[in-house]
C-alpha cells in the first residue's frame, strides 16, 4: 500500500515538472530566436521629481510577453528608485506581435533597458528634414537664456529667420568647434529600439536651471545651438582658460543677431 502511494506521488511530481518546462518562456537572444516587433508603445515620461533631484541612470527590467503579445509581468533587475515606476508603467502598456517559434505561439522573456538622461536644453524637432538652400539644417535651433532677467527663448527655423545666424556661426567655425564647449547628441523625448537581445529605451529630460554666474563670473546669458542633431553650449565656456578675446570676437556677430531677434519677441 505504501509503495503504491509513493510511486504515484513521484509520477505526479515528474509530470508537473515536464509541464512547467514546456511552458517556460523563450528568451530573447537565444540561438535562432527573433524578437517580436513592437506594435503599440507607451512613451515613458521623465518623472518631474527625478528631474528636480537630477537623478539619471539605467533601469533594467525583465518582461514576460504572453502568446497574444501582451506584457503579463515585469521584474526590476537593476533599480533606481525614483525612475523604476515610470519604466514599469510604460512597459506594461506595450503590445508586441504575438511571439512564434516554428509556427507555434509561445511565451517570451525579454530584457528592457531604460537609459534616463538629463540635458541642458531642448527644442521642438522640425516638421521637415531637408536643409535650406543656404545649407542650414532643418533642425537648426538657438536657445538664449538671460541670467539677469531671467528670460529664456527658443528660436527655431519654422518660426524665425535664422539663416544669418547660421551663416555667422558657420563662418566663424563655431558649429564644428569642440574646444571648451559642452557638447551632446540630441535624443527625442523617448527613443525605442528593438533587437534580438531585447528592447532599449532612451528617455531625455531637461536639467533644472542653475546660476551660471557661480561657474563663470562674466556670464550674463547662456547660448545653445543645435545643428544636425548636435547641441553646443557656445556660452559660457566650460572653464575660464578656454575663454579668449578671439573667441568672443568670433561669437559677437551671431550674438548680436540673436539678441536683436530676442528683443523683438
Amino acid at each position: 500500500m505504501s509503495v503504491r502511494v509513493t510511486t504515484a506521488f513521484i509520477f505526479v511530481i515528474a509530470a508537473n515538472t515536464i509541464a512547467i518546462g514546456q511552458d517556460a518562456p523563450v528568451r530573447a537572444g537565444a540561438p535562432g530566436v527573433s524578437h517580436p516587433h513592437l506594435q503599440q508603445t507607451s512613451v515613458p515620461v521623465y518623472p518631474p521629481f527625478a528631474v528636480a533631484a537630477r537623478v539619471t541612470g539605467t533601469v533594467l527590467l525583465e518582461a514576460i510577453i504572453d502568446q497574444t503579445g501582451r506584457v503579463t509581468s515585469t521584474t526590476i533587475v537593476k533599480s533606481i528608485p525614483l525612475l523604476d515606476a515610470a519604466a514599469m508603467e510604460s512597459v506594461r502598456k506595450w503590445r508586441f506581435e504575438p511571439p512564434r517559434i516554428g509556427g507555434r505561439e509561445v511565451r517570451f522573456a525579454t530584457t528592457v533597458t531604460f537609459d534616463f538622461r538629463l540635458f541642458d536644453v531642448a527644442a521642438p524637432r522640425p516638421l521637415r528634414t531637408q536643409a535650406s538652400d543656404s545649407g542650414m539644417p532643418a533642425d537648426f535651433a538657438v536657445v538664449y537664456e538671460s541670467v539677469t532677467t531671467p528670460r529664456s527663448l527658443t528660436l527655431i527655423t519654422q518660426n524665425d529667420d535664422l539663416s544669418e545666424v547660421f551663416r555667422e556661426l558657420s563662418e566663424a567655425g563655431l558649429l564644428s568647434r569642440t574646444d571648451g564647449l559642452h557638447i551632446w547628441n540630441e535624443i527625442g523625448a523617448a527613443e525605442i529600439a528593438v533587437s534580438d537581445r531585447g528592447v532599449s529605451v532612451a528617455v531625455a529630460g531637461v536639467s533644472p536651471q542653475v546660476d551660471v554666474q557661480s561657474s563663470h563670473s562674466a556670464a550674463v546669458y547662456k547660448l545653445f545651438v543645435r545643428s544636425d542633431g548636435v547641441w553646443r553650449r557656445l556660452w559660457p565656456l566650460l572653464n575660464e582658460r578656454a575663454n579668449s578675446v578671439d573667441y568672443e570676437k568670433q561669437l559677437a556677430p551671431a550674438l548680436a543677431l540673436i539678441q536683436r531677434i530676442v528683443a523683438g519677441k
